[in-house]
């Protein structure tokens, strides 16, 4: 089922032409037509990064992801001793999930969710497979690589009316780490959330955004308004395998614009 290799990933400075000179639609029909892919829907730091008065809703986070071209996770799930490595930190994340539990369940960045095993899991998994960590303990499920398809729910600055979702396609298999320092003068712009104990840094990964709608003008599938991408989930990532079906569509690349 995923034993084809997606089409290479070329672009030009500007971002918006391929090899061949086509554009963002046409690059977008080869890679949704490309077998192997899988997809993954993410939200940033919405509701930990809310703040008043400047952004009440928790949107300048993912807008500052779109600018930059990333999707963006916590790298709490990373010793202290690895984040200046991103090679050491990724090795480490595609381990088992029961030896990067055990490493996390020493770490006061995860004292919220050690209550139950089953939450320690699906956060460290979250992250391992945001890494592109691949199947775990016999389960068929694997991390994100290259070629890939992402869509990231932005939150409204007037909340349910004006939410987008925006969708890209991964360009690279490496993990990019940014400390404190790294990201403000980067333009991150929500400095608060390093002041919290569940927070220690960014783990990135390069995305080249190509479609945009409103959320609440999602395609149907099945008849039913939205939902293949788990938009109600409070979680921050899930793999939607429902969502090729939708995206791969002409219906699709009419009813969004080019990001």
């Amino acid at each position: 089922e995923e034993n084809k290799t997606p089409p290479q990933q070329v672009m030009s400075a500007g971002g918006h032409q391929t090899a061949d000179g086509g554009d963002d639609k046409k690059y977008w029909e080869s890679i949704c037509d490309a077998n192997g892919i899988a997809f993954f829907r993410v939200r940033t730091f919405v509701g930990d990064s809310k703040e008043k008065p400047h952004d009440p809703n928790g949107c300048l986070c993912s807008e500052w992801c779109i600018q930059k071209g990333f999707i963006a996770s916590s790298s709490r799930s990373i010793p202290a001793d690895m984040l200046s490595n991103p090679n050491e930190a990724k090795n480490f994340l595609m381990q088992s999930s029961d030896t990067v539990m055990e490493k996390c369940r020493q770490s006061k960045h995860f004292a919220g969710n050690l209550e139950t095993k089953g939450s320690l899991r699906r956060y460290c998994n979250s992250y391992r497979y945001f890494a592109g960590a691949e199947e775990d303990d016999g389960v068929k499920h694997r991390g994100i690589r290259e070629g890939d398809v992402v869509a990231m729910l932005v939150p409204g600055r007037q909340k349910t009316v004006d939410r987008e979702t925006y969708f890209g396609v991964v360009v690279s298999n490496d993990l990019i780490l940014y400390s404190e320092k790294k990201a403000m003068d980067n333009g991150f712009p929500a400095r608060k959330l390093f002041e919290m104990e569940i927070f220690n840094g960014l783990m990135l990964r390069k995305v080249r955004w190509l479609r945009k709608c409103k959320t609440t003008e999602l395609l149907s599938q099945l008849g039913t308004k939205g939902h293949w991408l788990v938009e109600a989930s409070p979680f921050w990532f899930h793999r939607c395998s429902k969502a090729l079906c939708v995206v791969e569509t002409a219906e699709f690349r009419e009813a969004t614009a080019t990001a």
